[in-house]
């Protein structure tokens, strides 16, 4: 029988001619195709009724279809036709759907720089379109920017991709506590409900109409923000104490441009109890219209003004997928190798020098992100299984966290719960566990409080010698401590790695190794050179910024410490993008912020004990010794 995967330009499936294919992946694959002088859209399922398909992909096609069907819309993608190829019972599953002539929203964003206004009509939009599919028992349960499409003629918003999507009527097909979706994009009380039921084979988590609108509420602070609302470059486990905890920064400390009307909107989307938010999509409607009515001449300014041809161009270029991801660079050519007589060395990079940086505005990449490795898990994660306490307040980043205590965490079995899968095609819901209940979250109090909540399986209780924040099998012995590191060698493990990385470029090196970085990789978007919010103690991503250590757009895990208007960084991990002489690779490191004979965080022009304020960007120094 003929496979979907050998259909080209040219061939015809019934009356539609195939013109070119727009993408695939595991389940299906989309083509263009046009019937008498009209495009669609045609997707098959790659898998036929009639085979051994643990994930049901020919069962899910027909739901998808099912579930489009229900939710005939202007702003949802229509249905013309569908049946199955070759043969009309035991062939594969197709479904004939409009061709949206436009981009996905994050392309929209990127390339029509539309203002407040703009952008508060078309999530409006949305919001009645969820509030009238929610009305028929339809759920999306995948919102998320590359789902949702801008037509170009009229710039209406499209949703797309309902193969993650349910309906009243639907039976379920899989057997997982949680039903398909993007692990950014959950709702607080959906990982709530999987950390403590995962262990139930019978449990399932109810999807309600308030996860769609959490999910609208994640998209619209990507929007708004030119950032997601929670860091893609974080831990699994990170990730989801983040999203049931932690409230990001106000759209407005990342992007100044955007309005307070549409900043209160978004944070109530975010609220981590359910009956916090919009009850449904027409609330959340009458909310943005009623924003809309009063809204000045300031909401026509673009939300992001275009590059200043003063500012010079990224010397790494972005380039923009799927949200729900972490961010790479793309590769850029690494400088030619350097005649030894100029080769890196220390005595060149140790004087302080101008902060590279220059504040430009980039489009980002969010493409799959990673788990980190067992050995980062050990040594650095073992910390963070310690919730800490920080300001109550809703602007408070949530990368803040308080340094962590020395008691030795007791293992629980909740936190044993096996990785939420990123998969739109993991499990179905049915009706409500008995059990099913939101739980409070309880907020952070005050700065230097903490308490235990659940440890991470990665130590056990036999390790009790492991009680000075990291587990004794961590492999490259990097805990964090009460303090940073001082006078101690970096560990073996972390010295091989990096100095393999660096041997990859053919350039005479020695160690220390000055680079530049910018602290925190969320604020790309902020336009100056201050560090928005400032510094807390807490884990830390960042970036850097030039190749004279590793190459520009490597990510940075670590840790800071702050006392007063004095802050140290200590980096553990480098999550280094593909170049054209090496492979992305993940290693354990050993770099500090600053450089050979400084150690402290830059600060900035008017700065004060009282109120200390830092540089955005810095540098860092690769070490073999702290």
């Amino acid at each position: 029988m003929t496979h979907p995967l050998a259909l080209h330009p040219g061939m015809s499936v019934g009356p539609w001619r195939i013109l070119a294919q727009l993408g695939s992946g595991s389940f299906g694959i989309v083509f263009q195709v046009e019937h008498e002088g009209r495009l669609h859209a045609l997707k098959f399922a790659l898998r036929s009724p009639g085979s051994d398909d643990l994930n049901h992909t020919d069962a899910r096609a027909m739901k998808e279809l099912a579930c489009l069907l229900q939710a005939i819309h202007p702003n949802v993608v229509r249905v013309w036709s569908h049946g199955r190829w070759p043969d009309a019972r035991t062939g594969y599953h197709y479904v004939v759907m409009d061709f949206v002539e436009g981009t996905t929203l994050s392309g929209w964003v990127r390339q029509v720089r539309p203002s407040a206004r703009g952008v508060a009509r078309l999530f409006a939009r949305l919001a009645r379109t969820l509030g009238e599919l929610h009305a028929r028992d339809v759920f999306h349960r995948d919102l998320k920017p590359s789902n949702i499409l801008v037509r170009a003629v009229d710039e209406e918003p499209i949703l797309v991709d309902f193969g993650s999507a349910d309906h009243a009527e639907a039976p379920p097909l899989t057997e997982s506590v949680l039903p398909p979706g993007t692990p950014h994009y959950r709702a607080p009380e959906a990982l709530r409900f999987h950390r403590e039921h995962y262990t139930r084979p019978d449990a399932r988590y109810p999807f309600r109409a308030t996860d769609d609108l959490y999910a609208l509420g994640v998209t619209f602070y990507e929007v708004l923000a030119g950032v997601p609302a929670f860091s893609p470059t974080l831990p699994r486990e990170v990730l989801i104490e983040h999203i049931e905890e932690r409230l990001p920064p106000l759209p407005s400390t990342v992007n100044p441009r955007v309005p307070t009307p549409l900043e209160a909107i978004v944070l109530r989307l975010l609220q981590k109890r359910a009956r916090d938010r919009f009850p449904h999509g027409e609330a959340l409607h009458a909310a943005i219209e009623e924003a809309l009515r009063a809204a000045g001449p300031e909401w026509d300014k673009p939300l992001f003004p275009p590059q200043s041809t003063e500012e010079p161009a990224p010397s790494s270029p972005t380039r923009l997928a799927p949200a729900g991801a972490a961010p790479h660079l793309l590769p850029t050519r690494r400088r030619p190798p350097a005649a030894p007589a100029q080769a890196r060395h220390p005595a060149r990079s140790s004087t302080p020098s101008a902060s590279p940086f220059t504040p430009v505005l980039r489009s980002r990449r969010f493409a799959s992100w990673h788990l980190m490795g067992a050995g980062v898990l050990l040594g650095l994660l073992a910390v963070l299984g310690w919730k800490s306490a920080g300001p109550p307040s809703l602007h408070e980043t949530f990368l803040a966290r308080a340094p962590a205590s020395h008691a030795a965490p007791e293992p629980t079995a909740s936190m044993a719960a096996p990785p939420l899968s990123a998969s739109g095609m993991d499990a179905e819901p049915s009706e409500p566990s008995p059990t099913t209940r939101e739980e409070t979250v309880t907020n952070p109090t005050t700065p230097g409080t903490s308490k235990l909540t659940r440890s991470l399986p990665v130590c056990i209780a036999g390790f009790a010698a492991a009680a000075s924040l990291h587990c004794a099998s961590t492999p490259y012995a990097t805990p964090v401590g009460a303090q940073p590191r001082r006078d101690q060698p970096c560990p073996p493990t972390a010295l091989r790695l990096m100095k393999e990385e660096l041997r990859k470029y053919g350039e005479p090196y020695e160690l220390p190794l000055v680079g530049a970085v910018q602290l925190d990789y969320h604020q790309d978007y902020v336009d100056g050179d201050i560090l928005v919010g400032g510094l807390r103690t807490g884990v830390i991503t960042s970036i850097t910024r030039d190749d004279r250590a590793f190459p520009n757009g490597t990510i940075l895990y670590g840790w800071a410490w702050v006392d007063g208007d004095e802050a140290e960084i200590q980096w553990f991990e480098a999550d280094i993008p593909r170049t054209w002489k090496s492979s992305p690779s993940r290693i354990p490191i050993c770099a500090r912020v600053g450089n050979v004979k400084r150690r402290k965080v830059l600060h900035a022009q008017g700065s004060t004990p009282k109120k200390p304020i830092w540089l955005r960007g810095d540098e860092y120094v690769l070490v073999d010794r702290w």
